[in-house]
C-alpha cells in the first residue's frame, strides 16, 4: 500500500510539473505571436477613422466589404491614391476607404513629454521606496539575531550559574 501511495505522489508531481511547464510556455509564446502580428512590415501613416465606414476590397462603392470600421478606429494608410480613395491596412487586412473618412492623428508632444516625465518620476519614487523597505527588512533581521543572541546568552548564563550553585 505504501508503494501505491508513492507512485500516486510521483504521478501527481509529474502532472503538476507538466501543467506548470505548459503554463509558462503559453505565457512566453503568446506575447511573441502578438508582437509578430503587429510588426509584419506594413508601412504607412497611422490615421483615425472619422466616421463609420465600410472598408472595401477595391476602390469602388460596389466592391465587396472587407471590414466595417467605426469612428475612432486607428488604421494605417498605406497609400493615398489621389482619386478619393485611400488604401488602408487594418487587423491584417488591406482594404480601401474614401479619403474623407480618415483624418490625421494629432499628437500633443508637450503633454506626452509631461506624461513620460511623470511616469519616470513615479518609477524613481517606487524604486526609492522599495530600497527603503529592503533596508528596513535587513535591519529587522539583524536586530532579530541580536535579540535572539541576547536571550540565548541570558539563558546560558542562568544555566551556568545554576550548575555552579549546585556544585557548591
Amino acid at each position: 500500500m505504501g508503494i501505491e501511495k508513492d507512485e500516486r505522489l510521483k504521478m501527481i508531481r509529474k502532472y503538476i510539473i507538466l501543467l506548470a511547464a505548459g503554463f509558462f510556455l503559453f505565457c512566453f509564446l503568446h506575447p511573441l505571436q502578438a508582437r509578430a502580428a503587429a510588426a509584419d512590415g506594413v508601412e504607412g501613416t497611422p490615421m483615425v477613422i472619422s466616421k463609420r465606414v465600410q472598408a472595401r476590397e477595391e476602390p469602388r462603392e460596389d466592391a465587396a466589404v472587407v471590414v466595417g470600421l467605426e469612428s475612432g478606429n486607428t488604421v494605417f494608410v498605406t497609400q493615398d491614391r489621389g482619386d478619393g480613395w485611400c488604401e488602408i491596412y487594418y487587423q491584417g487586412k488591406t482594404a480601401y476607404v474614401k479619403s474623407d473618412a480618415v483624418s490625421g492623428i494629432q499628437i500633443d508632444l508637450d503633454s506626452l513629454n509631461d506624461e513620460l516625465k511623470q511616469a519616470e518620476d513615479n518609477g524613481k519614487s517606487w524604486v526609492e521606496s522599495f530600497e527603503m523597505q529592503k533596508d528596513a527588512i535587513r535591519r529587522s533581521k539583524i536586530w532579530r539575531f541580536v535579540i535572539l543572541g541576547l536571550i540565548l546568552a541570558i539563558f546560558v548564563t542562568g544555566v551556568v550559574s545554576a550548575l555552579k550553585k549546585n556544585e557548591e
